[in-house]
């Protein structure tokens, strides 16, 4: 099982649609949608959740039949630089009321497809083995026979709720974040010698915050193994942010390296196409546009085979056909 993990912005979300549509989502493929944000200003439990509904209804929309995962996000803030605070209301409004994170939770046992997530995290005031197991028993009330999934970074001290709350139909998701595997030897060993009945996924956000894109000049620093070896570590699934990074909406700027990364399933690994003149910020990508349809016939065993590539072209021949203009730089 492989658990694409994505923030829900409007970008993750046509492209989600774009995959499915293509056939590109195999059926074993379990998206997991961090909610950071509402379609419009929630205006709280008064007046009825009606933000969070129609954030929840769209989601529940973007795959017909198919779970998807839910997490109303929250956790350590600390780990995320330059943080645009007018854009992120609703995680600090998340890590500041277990009653409103609790209630955002049990809201998503309205919607026929969605799966909600209850998360342990550090660095903020967590939920307390005792509430954990009170919260999932509210949850599995409001909506019997449906799977939830809980979320730790750390179990120690709640062992026994995981064991009280779990089920076979259930989903236990292991967070190391940035931390490479090999790291939490000890911390794996453990964790299967509880024998908790769900499945179990590793969760991984190998793309580091603190790498800027200007270093993928120089290689592509993305350890990948855990999409080959999560199996041995006694995992059912894995997922990632399929080469994005683990980010919330910053404050911006207008410089920075464009940059393109395309993964190669044959060998696990992402290719980078880098502009290294930071002063063009996004109309850098022109340039990287260039390089990567220069690049095609070696990215792909026939053409048309990368649905991404397919898209970068059409937009690349719109453009032509819009401005006249039909050279980028290779």
């Amino acid at each position: 099982m492989y658990m694409l993990t994505m923030k829900n912005g409007q970008a993750e979300a046509r492209a989600l649609k774009k995959l499915l549509g293509s056939g590109y989502i195999a059926d074993d493929c379990l998206p997991l949608v961090e909610i950071i944000r509402l379609d419009k200003h929630d205006p709280g439990p008064a007046d009825g959740f009606s933000s969070c509904h129609e954030t929840l209804g769209k989601i529940d929309g973007l795959m017909p039949g198919r779970k998807m995962l839910i997490d109303f996000f929250r956790g350590d803030l600390s780990r995320y630089k330059s943080i645009n605070a007018s854009k992120c209301g609703l995680v600090f409004r998340m890590n500041n009321s277990l009653d409103a994170y609790s209630d955002h939770l049990l809201a998503i046992s309205n919607y026929k497809n969605l799966v909600p997530v209850i998360a342990v995290k550090e660095g903020v005031e967590n939920l307390s083995p005792e509430r954990l197991v009170e919260l999932a028993f509210t949850i599995r009330k409001a909506r019997p026979n449906w799977p939830l999934a809980i979320r730790v970074e750390k179990f120690e001290g709640y062992e026994d709720a995981l064991r009280a709350v779990l089920t076979s139909d259930d989903y236990l998701i292991y967070d190391i974040n940035e931390t490479p595997l090999v790291s939490r030897v000890e911390e794996l060993e453990e964790l299967s010698s509880l024998g908790l009945p769900a499945e179990a996924i590793l969760l991984c956000s190998p793309r580091r915050r603190d790498i800027k894109n200007g270093s993928y000049e120089d290689g592509c620093p993305i350890d990948n193994s855990h999409i080959v070896n999560y199996v041995a570590w006694g995992f059912d699934g894995v997922g990632d942010y399929a080469g994005l990074r683990d980010t919330l909406p910053g404050k911006g700027g207008a410089r920075g390296c464009a940059l393109a990364l395309m993964y190669k399933g044959a060998s696990n690994d992402f290719k980078a196409y880098v502009n290294p003149d930071s002063r063009q910020g996004t109309s850098g990508f022109r340039y990287v546009v260039g390089r990567l349809l220069a690049d095609r016939s070696t990215l792909e065993r026939f053409p048309g085979e990368c649905l991404v590539l397919s898209t970068v072209a059409d937009k690349a021949e719109d453009r032509v056909a819009k401005v006249g203009v039909g050279t980028f730089p290779s």
